[in-house]
């Protein structure tokens, strides 16, 4: 990019007798070179999110065969990500017996859910219910989602990733609400697409387990952008 701005700023201060025709071969030369940025770039992050849905995939097939589950269990898991913020993560439900009710819950708004096969997933993939209290449930007061700013905070939180438990930070969160919070990445330890959990003290309450997914990086990743839950909100959904 600092090439084509230096390229645009030589065509200004060129001599005023340039012909016409080499200026038009050098505007071509300078929007052609600006085009192949583009193009490259362009190509870059399809490849890159081409090898990111390639690696959920085979995270995917390497729990469900890690779990033993059936032909007809693999299809009914599928059919129940549909109902995640982000399909492509559907391996979260063989991993979190919370986010895999609530989705069964979504899916019998519209469908009926089959119940056998919904217990013989949990029972394969050894979730059972949380005793933790519901997050979402609990959240205080002042922190709506959409209906108000975030809240500017500067509290400890801890981060573990949900898939390398050793992986983890202590970090600071710097705002929050109800559907997410800005924090400190120490370390750069994690990056966009990771799913964490989180727990800290927010008020008088303790929140423990706080699911979530880093959506994107800011600061040189060195400021973490995280939506909690794996559920899209309801306008979202609509």
């Amino acid at each position: 990019m600092e090439r084509v701005i230096e390229l645009v700023r030589e065509l200004f201060v060129r001599d005023l007798k340039t012909s016409p025709l080499e200026t038009a071969i050098f505007l071509t030369v300078v929007f052609g070179f600006f085009l192949l940025l583009v193009a490259a770039n362009v190509v870059k992050r399809k490849k890159e999110q081409h090898e990111y849905l390639k690696l959920l995939q085979q995270k995917w097939d390497h729990f469900c065969k890690k779990f033993g589950l059936e032909a007809e269990e693999i299809e009914f898991a599928e059919r129940l990500s549909r109902f995640l913020r982000f399909p492509e993560k559907k391996y979260l439900l063989l991993w979190d017996y919370s986010l895999l009710h609530q989705a069964a819950e979504k899916m019998a708004e519209q469908e009926q859910v089959n119940s056998t096969l919904l217990k013989s997933i949990e029972k394969k993939c050894a979730l059972s219910p949380s005793k933790q209290p519901s997050w979402e449930r609990d959240i205080p007061e002042g922190l709506q989602r959409r209906k108000s700013p975030r809240k500017k905070v500067n509290i400890p939180v801890s981060l573990v990733d949900r898939e390398d438990r050793n992986t983890h930070g202590n970090a600071r969160i710097m705002d929050i609400s109800t559907g997410g919070c800005r924090t400190s990445n120490p370390g750069g330890l994690f990056k966009a697409g990771d799913d964490l959990v989180l727990s800290f003290r927010y008020g008088k309450k303790d929140y423990r387990l706080v699911p979530g997914e880093v959506v994107r990086t800011s600061a040189k990743t060195k400021v973490l952008h995280i939506a909690f839950g794996h559920l899209p909100s309801k306008k979202e959904r609509n």
